[in-house]
């Protein structure tokens, strides 16, 4: 029997249909390779209560002993991985019935990488922290950026990665801590090299599920987020922080938030950014917004279906 070099880390709470679908889907792609760990946050209903004792025999669980927080508990999916690579999925994605297949194919043809980002808007491979910092500024119907933040499509070198963990725990209020953390140690590292690929493991159906969180909760740690890169302001401000606001404008105007509060929160932002970036690198989209407010929501809906489908 070989040692696992790959931990699948699932952090969840209160979600039991979620938690059985996704680990019932995993379980018959595991081999002696794969570690596959489900933490649970103190849920009412325990998820060690949810599986058949043969179906334990394949995975561990452990139970928090109170509810740290769906952010803390990420962050202890990377603390607590024992193995060189760590891969940190959502409990309520749709996993591809090879997506483990394709995973260790890629951590064994590129074993010094120290991250894979999957399901990429983009296809690159950066070598050390601007390269990165360039890319997420690029876009399609999301940025890479925003995309970085979807947990479940990231894979990371842990072996290389772990003492930077300093990093996710100190920012873990932006809801960006993951993010910051790969960022930072990046930073540290310039020979480091990361793959971004549009290579699925998750299918990005839209999910029937309430986030716990909101834009409002991501919005408002957004100067925390500037002053994690604040030596590098300038820099960031055409790069890194165009996808960091890209997120939070097309949240802040295409979500369910009312229009006052949204208009606070949008006044937030450009008051972190600055109006001249805001109008540099997010014109376009402001225009957008104007004019949708002009335009009847079915035809909006109609427009973003077709956009939708031609790229599909």
């Amino acid at each position: 029997m070989s040692n696992p070099i790959l931990t699948i880390g699932i952090p969840t709470y209160k979600r039991p249909e979620q938690i059985q679908q996704t680990v019932r889907i995993l379980l018959p792609q595991l081999t002696d390779e794969i570690a596959l760990v489900v933490y649970d946050n103190c849920s009412p209903v325990p998820v060690s209560s949810l599986f058949t004792d043969e179906e334990k025999k394949h995975f561990t669980i452990k139970q928090n002993k109170a509810n740290i927080g769906g952010d803390a508990n990420i962050a202890g999916v990377l603390y607590n991985c024992d193995t060189k690579w760590c891969w940190t999925l959502g409990d309520d994605d749709y996993i591809r019935e090879d997506a483990v297949e394709v995973v260790l194919a890629h951590i064994k043809k590129y074993p010094d990488f120290a991250f894979f980002k999957f399901n990429s808007p983009y296809a690159q491979e950066t070598h050390g922290f601007m390269d990165v910092a360039k890319l997420c500024k690029r876009r399609k119907i999301f940025s890479v950026y925003s995309r970085l933040t979807f947990m479940s499509t990231s894979i990371y070198n842990m072996e290389k990665m772990h003492d930077y963990l300093f990093y996710y725990y100190r920012y873990l209020s932006t809801k960006n801590g993951q993010n910051i953390f790969l960022l930072k140690y990046l930073e540290a590292n310039d020979d480091a090299v990361c793959l971004f690929t549009e290579t699925s493991i998750v299918d990005l159906k839209p999910s029937s599920v309430i986030p716990a969180w909101s834009y409002e909760d991501l919005i408002v740690s957004c100067p925390l987020l500037f002053y994690a890169f604040k030596e590098k302001r300038k820099q960031m401000n055409g790069t890194l922080f165009v996808g960091i606001t890209f997120g939070y404008f097309h949240g802040i105007f295409f979500s369910n938030l009312s229009f006052f509060k949204g208009l606070k929160w949008f006044f937030y932002v450009v008051r972190n950014y600055g109006v001249v970036n805001t109008i540099r690198y997010h014109g376009i989209l402001l225009t957008m917004y104007i004019l949708s407010l002009f335009v009847p929501k079915k035809l909006v809906e109609k427009v973003k279906a077709y956009r939708r489908n031609k790229k599909g």
